[in-house]
C-alpha cells in the first residue's frame, strides 16, 4: 500500500498501541500511527492509512502490513483494506489481503490534547534518520553496500537493516514482497533471544543487589515442578542463567534448541503446560556449572524461580 498521495496530511494516533489481546487462539495485534488525507473526488470522505502487525501469542514472530479506510464526520466508513507482505520470521510466511467490514461512531475525547501532546513528544525524541546512501556523502569512503549484504542475510528474508553513528540512524528501507513498506519508521521487530538474556540478567542482578545470595539459591526451592525431578536439587538461579544446568541432551549448539521436544515446549500455551516440560525434557548429563548449552526453557524456569522468591 502506498504512501499517502493527497493534501492536507494529518496524524492518526491509535490510542490503544503495541500488542493487544484478542480471542483468536494464535494471534495478538498491534496497531501504530499513521496517517489521515483528503484526496480530490473523494466527495467528503477522509482516507486513513496506519501500520498493523499479526503477531503470534507466545512466539512473536510478527507479520507487518498496512491498513487503509475512508469515513466522513458523519459516521459513514468505508470498509477496511488490509495487506500483509513481510514478517519477522523465517519459518511461517505468509501473503494475506483482502477487505473487511468497519464501524465508526464518532465522539469526543476527553483526553484528546494529552494523547496528542504524548505523540508529539515521543515524535520529536526520536533519533533523526537519513538514508543508508548518504553514509557515503556523510562519510567520504564509506560503503553503504556493506550493509545488509546478502551474504549474511538473503534479500527476500531481509525485514530492515540501518547503521547508527554519532546519533543518526542511516536506514536501509524496509522492502516487502509487495514493495517498500511505508512505516519503516512504525515497524514491529521482535528482539527474541536479546530481549530474553537482558531481561533475566538484569532481573536477577537486581534481586542479588536487594537480597545478597539469591543467586545460589537452588531452583527446586522456589519451582515445585523442577523440584518433582532430583535433576534440579544442586542447580543454582546463576546457573540457569547461564544456561549451564548439566540438563541437556546434546551439547551441540542449537541440537537440543531445535529439537521436538523444545517445540512442544513453545507450543505451550499456559504456564503449567511450559514449566512441566521445561523441567521435564532434558536429562542430567555433567555437573551444573561446567557446560553450556542453550535453552531457552533454562530461562523461563529462571523467570518462574525468580518471580516465586520475589512473592
Amino acid at each position: 500500500m502506498a504512501a499517502p498521495s493527497g493534501f492536507r496530511h494529518g496524524d492518526f494516533i491509535p490510542v490503544q498501541r503495541g500488542a493487544q489481546p484478542s480471542s483468536h487462539p494464535n494471534w495478538e495485534y498491534i496497531i501504530g500511527p499513521g496517517e489521515a488525507w483528503d484526496e480530490p473526488g473523494d466527495n467528503g470522505y477522509t482516507r486513513v492509512s496506519f501500520p498493523f502487525s499479526l503477531q503470534e501469542k507466545n512466539a512473536n514472530c510478527t507479520h507487518n502490513g498496512a491498513m487503509t479506510f475512508l469515513f466522513t464526520d458523519g459516521g459513514q466508513v468505508s470498509d477496511v483494506a488490509y495487506q500483509i507482505a513481510g514478517e519477522t520470521c523465517l519459518y511461517f510466511k505468509f501473503d494475506l489481503w483482502g477487505l473487511i467490514p468497519a464501524n465508526y461512531s464518532p465522539g469526543a475525547m476527553t483526553d484528546a490534547a494529552a494523547v496528542k501532546a504524548a505523540y508529539q513528544a515521543e515524535v520529536a525524541g526520536r533519533m533523526p534518520t537519513k538514508p543508508i546512501g548518504d553514509l557515503a556523502v556523510d562519510y567520504p569512503g564509506a560503503d553503504p553496500a556493506k550493509f545488509g549484504s546478502p551474504a549474511e542475510v538473503t534479500p527476500a528474508h531481509m525485514s530492515a537493516y540501518g547503521f547508527i553513528i554519532n546519533g543518526v540512524h542511516y536506514v536501509g528501507g524496509c522492502e516487502t514482497r509487495a514493495g517498500a513498506y511505508p512505516y519503516c519508521d512504525a515497524m514491529d521487530l521482535p528482539s527474541y533471544s536479546t530481549a530474553k538474556s537482558v531481561f533475566a540478567g538484569v532481573g536477577l542482578m537486581r534481586l542479588e543487589k536487594l537480597y545478597p545470595g539469591v543467586m545460589q539459591d537452588v531452583i527446586s526451592l522456589y519451582v515445585p515442578e523442577c523440584a518433582a525431578d532430583g535433576d534440579w536439587s544442586d542447580v543454582t538461579l546463576e546457573n540457569a542463567l547461564d544456561m549451564a544446568t548439566g540438563n541437556y541432551r546434546f551439547a551441540t549448539y542449537f541440537r537440543d534448541e531445535g529439537s521436538a521436544a523444545m517445540t512442544d515446549f513453545f507450543l505451550e500455551t499456559t504456564h503449567a503446560g511450559r514449566i512441566g516440560r521445561a523441567c521435564t525434557q532434558f536429562p542430567r548429563k555433567a555437573t551444573p556449572g561446567t557446560v553450556w548449552v542453550y535453552h531457552t526453557s533454562d530461562t523461563y524456569i529462571l523467570g518462574a524461580a525468580m518471580q516465586a522468591f520475589y512473592r
